[in-house]
């Protein structure tokens, strides 16, 4: 029997309403745990504040979470969260293997040092933080940031885990070793389609009845693209579309894109076509994708994405930018992958619901697609030989 490893986890957070990085980690970190592998966490308490204990561990399910207490300042990036390492060298010693996830955090070199005194090599994912698009934002403060920290972190690393062909291009241009990356998607439980029901009833409790439901499920941010998907609503041949936005929004966000929605001719007569339903739990997530005929994500930079392979998981077709890199789903008739412009998103809609069943029939294929090349099984099984190679030292030879 093959031994289990002993592998720890750290990134600055761990609650859901994070976006989908954090998803992805906690639901990898279950399923390894089940597949016999001792899992610790080492994290903050952002978002969690009185909901969890800190400065212990606790168990989660079949692995530990140790938190720790954030200052003000510490809430923000970098993510300054010195009280880690004290708890990251304590559950380093034993580990066969150290985790980083999340890009262009202090912690991720806290993390560095600790596995260099603990002698536990580490696997970096940057989680599509080094994005051109992504790095053009606070420009000055990213550029002084990658040759202090970032470099040091990815040099390092033994493996440096790519989602896609363009994040491992990321890491080419900040210098990072090319036999050091590998690329392994992001994996989703596949779970049943939304029935007839299900859609009634979801449809019912917002108050919807025939018109064309689009959704959103995510944490708002500028780079979501929201803004680009209102305006190509607004261009559209039909006046009955709606937008669910299902996820916590920045601040000052949802106040732009309402006042982009009301500019847009989309929030008048008393019956606003643009919806913000907030953060969501399982249920309430599962409920908008009921509710909806195509899921949308016309982001202008991702990593690749949890939400919209959930919505594929359940039958919804897919719109989405080229920067989300859903490709494989899209190629295979699951959606349709337009430049991030409101011209094209217009086109896509009108292209989608020209044909009546077109959108169930992509809904089919999105599923069948992300049965196939992102179950969380599928993607666990190609995570794990990584692993073994890294803790064995064979990785890049």
């Amino acid at each position: 029997m093959v031994r289990g490893l002993r592998i720890v986890r750290v990134l600055p957070f761990w609650h859901p309403r994070y976006g989908g990085s954090v998803t992805h980690a906690r639901r990898m970190t279950q399923k390894l745990a089940e597949r016999g592998h001792e899992l610790r966490v080492v994290t903050s308490n952002l978002g969690f504040e009185n909901e969890r204990p800190v400065d212990r561990w606790f168990e989660e399910g079949p692995y530990l979470v140790r938190m720790v207490k954030t200052l003000p300042w510490q809430r923000v990036p970098p993510y300054g969260l010195k009280a880690t390492r004290r708890p990251l060298l304590g559950a380093l010693n034993g580990a066969d293997l150290l985790l980083c996830n999340l890009g262009l955090t202090l912690l991720n070199d806290y993390a560095r040092v600790a596995a260099r005194k603990a002698k536990v090599p580490y696997i970096y994912s940057a989680e599509g933080a080094l994005c051109p698009v992504r790095l053009a934002d606070k420009a000055r403060r990213k550029k002084l940031f990658l040759p202090m920290v970032e470099h040091r972190v990815l040099g390092a690393a033994e493996a440096l885990h790519a989602m896609n062909e363009k994040e491992r291009d990321d890491y080419l241009e900040q210098g990072a070793r090319e036999n050091r990356i590998f690329m392994v998607p992001n994996g989703i439980e596949v779970a049943d389609r939304v029935s007839a029901t299900e859609r009634y009833e979801a449809r019912g409790s917002l108050c919807l009845e025939d018109e064309r439901v689009l959704v959103f499920v995510g944490r708002v941010t500028r780079l979501k693209g929201l803004d680009l998907l209102i305006q190509g609503m607004s261009y559209a041949l039909w006046n009955d579309l709606v937008l669910l936005v299902a996820g916590p929004c920045d601040p000052g966000e949802r106040e732009r894109l309402t006042a982009l929605a009301t500019t847009c001719g989309l929030m008048a007569g008393g019956r606003p076509r643009v919806l913000f339903l907030g953060l969501v739990d399982d249920v309430g997530r599962r409920q908008a994708f009921a509710a909806a005929d195509v899921f949308c994500l016309t982001s202008r930079s991702e990593g690749l994405p949890v939400a919209p392979l959930e919505a594929a998981a359940v039958g919804l077709p897919l719109l989405v930018t080229d920067a989300c890199h859903l490709h494989a789903v899209t190629e295979e008739g699951g959606g349709v992958s337009v430049e991030a412009e409101p011209s094209p998103i217009r086109d896509a809609l009108t292209w989608i619901f020209r044909e009546r069943g077109r959108a169930a029939w992509m809904g089919a294929r999105a599923r069948a697609s992300v049965a196939v090349h992102h179950s969380l099984d599928h993607v666990a099984d190609r995570l794990e030989a990584v692993y073994r190679h890294v803790v064995q030292g064979s990785f890049g030879q």
